[in-house]
Order: structure tokens, then sequence, then C-alpha cells
């Protein structure tokens, strides 16, 4: 089953659940029930960006975007994870009201709906489960979906104990813990959404440890002015300059398939831009800084629109 088709069926499952968590929640009067509904609208949000991004990501280059659409599915992280927080400020003020006044739970019917959604949340985690650990649009939606997982769960909790002990305030202090389940999830996709719009180096990496491996090609005297950045989060780029001995342009070619073999085997970087130099260069440094020009100085040509 495609990525595509794995979502499109966790929209529907998703959809379902916030229509019945909506309705118990108004007629129990359990904010917490209310506030998973929400939690789940946001995940409803999150796989229709997931979605776009993903067709998106399939469009090829244009001569405005040489690199495509990649940085769509990134975009989509972003703006879930900004849902994720004012998701998380509207429920502490609400759960704020709840604590200084409780209102009664009806909890047969908050346990009910919630257990049906904690049901289909396992659902929607078992069909998104696959490729989340390399696409972070993907990883931000199973994100939302697994903290509603566990709020739903919290949910269920809340109204046992409210059942058992007549504590309607319960049901305030489970909306506290969806707000923090939601907090740590959205700190993590926004960190790594702008960490790529920001051309980190992606995690994981070493600049030292690349520069070490294409070191090791024969005929790599040096490497310098290094560069590694995401286009996503699952597809990365290099550029960099490579300092050789003198040699005909003919025995580059097997050097440079040698130096891309190495970044793809070891390093998964799969868009490589090398400069080959044979005499020291000005810039040697393995870091070296990109000035903020002025391009509109005089002289400078500029593109036509």
């Amino acid at each position: 089953m495609s990525i595509e088709r794995r979502v499109q069926l966790a929209l529907g499952f998703t959809a379902l659940t916030v229509l019945a968590e909506l309705i118990g929640g108004w007629w129990a009067h359990s904010l917490a029930l209310l506030s998973d509904a929400a939690h789940v609208f946001m995940d409803l949000v999150a796989m229709g960006l997931t979605l776009v991004a993903l067709h998106l990501s399939t469009r090829p280059a244009t001569p405005t975007k040489s690199y495509g659409y990649h940085r769509a599915e990134i975009f989509a992280a972003l703006i879930n994870g900004m849902t994720l927080l004012v998701l998380s400020a509207w429920i502490g003020y609400e759960a704020n009201q709840r604590v200084l006044a409780p209102q009664a739970v009806k909890t047969l019917a908050v346990g009910s709906v919630a257990g049906g959604g904690l049901l289909v949340n396992v659902c929607v985690l078992l069909t998104l489960r696959i490729e989340t650990h390399t696409d972070l649009n993907l990883r931000s939606a199973y994100w939302h979906v697994l903290n509603d997982a566990l709020a739903s769960m919290g949910v269920v909790l809340g109204a046992v104990v409210i059942a058992l002990t007549g504590w309607n305030v319960v049901d305030s202090l489970v909306s506290l813990l969806i707000i923090g389940l939601i907090a740590i999830g959205a700190a993590r996709i926004l960190n790594d959404a702008t960490h790529i719009l920001l051309e980190g180096v992606p995690k994981g990496l070493s600049l030292d440890l690349v520069a070490d491996t294409l070191r090791e090609v024969a005929g790599v005297r040096d490497v310098h002015h290094l560069h590694i950045w995401s286009l996503c989060s699952n597809v990365y780029a290099l550029s960099s300059h490579v300092r050789v001995h003198d040699t005909h342009l003919s025995g580059l070619s097997p050097m440079l398939e040698a130096i891309n073999a190495r970044l793809q085997e070891h390093f998964n970087i799969s868009h490589t831009t090398i400069q080959f130099e044979y005499e020291e260069c000005a810039e040697e440094g393995l870091l070296q800084p990109i000035p903020h020009t002025d391009r509109h100085r005089e002289g400078v040509p500029h593109a036509s629109t």
C-alpha cells in the first residue's frame, strides 16, 4: 500500500473520531473529551497537510524552483507544530477555568467515546507506522496521532476515577496532561523543521566524519569548503572543494564516482556538487562562511521577471 493511500485511510478514521468526540464531549460536559476532539482535529489538519506535501514533493523542478518542491514537507511540518502550540494554549485556558469551577461529567459517555477514539487511534498508528522514521512530515502527523492515543487513554482513566470518587476536577487535570503531550510534540517538530529551514547539517551527520571519509578516496589530498544540508527530511545534499593531485580530466571521472558512492553508502547523501582543485585554495578551512552580499549593488546582473 502506498504512503498516500495510508494517509488517506488514516484521514478517514480520524474524521470519524473528531465527530464522535465533539458530540460526546458536548453532551457529557467533558472538557477532556472536547480537548481530545480538538487534538484529533489537529491530527486531521496534520494529515491533510501531509497529503498536500507528499503530492507537491513529487512535482518536477522548474526554472524558478530548481530543487523542486521537496521543502513543502518541511513547511507542512512547521505549520503542524505551530497548530499544536496554539491548541495547547486554548486547552490550558479552558482547563484553568474548569479547575476553579469543576462541572459534573457523564463518566459512562466519556469513557465509551474516548475508548472508541483510542481504538481508532491505534488503527491509525498502525496505518502510518511505515516510513515515519525517515519522513519528517509523516513523523509529525504520526506524533499527532500518538499523542492523541495517549490523551484518549488519559480521558478513559479520568472517567473511571471520576466515576469511583466523584472528583470532577480530574477532567481538567487530564486536559492539562494533554497540554504536556502536545507541547513535547510541538517542540520536537518545530526544532527539526527549523533546523532544516536554516540549512543545518542533517542530524546524525558530522562534517569531520564526512571529510575524513572523502579523504580516504584514492587521489584525494584534502577536503575543504564543505557544506551539507537537507532539502527535506530524507534528501541530503553536499557541496565541497576537493584538492587532488595534478591529473588529466579523464582521471577525475572514476574519482568522482568513488566519492559519490561513499557518500551515498555511508551518509545517504544523494545530491553532490564537487569542485576539484590541484593547487592550494584561498579558502582552505573545512568550514567557510558564505558572505551576505547586497545583490542590488551596482554591476550585479538581475534576473529577468
